[in-house]
């Protein structure tokens, strides 16, 4: 009797410990997937910014002057949900329990996708104006 018990506890311990392993990993996995979208924006960065100085010139074109002050405020506007996201964003999942965990995690995955669509959306639209319209 003694040693089934033994063998019970062991056994409900070692799949406790692969259920634990599990969730780590996706919670892992999750926050990679988050990470690997702010990276990619990241790289955008520099290119927001150029286009943005570049949209300021274009401005100073009468004819241009509407079209180009548009574009530039949607930049501003991707570049401040970007700022805003990584304000807000806390890397620190693992204190929270793992359900909790995995709906902040997917969570910040939706809000961050919705911030790379539109940056990537700002982007293109001013690099667009801009090849058509610099001197």
């Amino acid at each position: 009797m003694k040693r089934t018990l033994i063998l019970f506890a062991a056994t409900a311990l070692l799949t406790g410990c692969a259920d634990t392993e599990k969730q780590e990993q996706k919670e892992k996995q999750l926050f990679n997937q988050v990470m690997l979208i702010h990276d990619e924006l990241m790289e955008h960065e520099h290119v927001l910014m150029d286009n943005k100085q570049t949209l300021d010139s274009l401005a100073k074109t009468p004819a241009l002057k509407d079209s180009a002050e548009l574009l530039g405020k949607n930049l501003t506007i991707a570049d401040d949900a970007m700022s805003d996201w990584m304000h807000h964003f806390d890397p620190d999942y693992k204190s929270k329990p793992h359900e909790e965990a995995i709906k902040y995690l997917t969570e910040q995955q939706e809000k961050i996708a919705r911030v790379d669509s539109l940056t990537k959306t700002a982007v293109s639209a001013s690099g667009i104006f801009i090849s058509k319209h610099k001197k």
